[in-house]
């Protein structure tokens, strides 16, 4: 991905970039500070498609998501 879509790519990136395997709804609510919860999950959806966020199912819970940023220079896309 050339370019992040908008500024609420960049949050996540930042705010999570040290910060590995935390669930989708620690993502969600971080996110919802700023914009609604479908815009939300449509940011991480956006992340986990352009390879900048992974994503896995928790060996505890399956039904849980754990994402984990793998590009953490995120300087390049500002």
């Amino acid at each position: 991905m050339s370019a992040l879509k908008s500024i609420h790519h960049l949050r996540v990136l930042k705010e999570f970039s040290d910060k590995p395997r935390k669930k989708m709804t620690d993502y969600e609510r971080h996110l919802i500070r700023h914009v609604s919860l479908p815009t939300a999950r449509k940011i991480i959806k956006d992340l986990i498609n352009s390879n900048l966020v992974s994503c896995e199912a928790s060996n505890n819970d399956k039904r849980m998501k754990l994402l984990t940023v793998k590009e953490t220079d995120y300087d390049k896309y500002i």
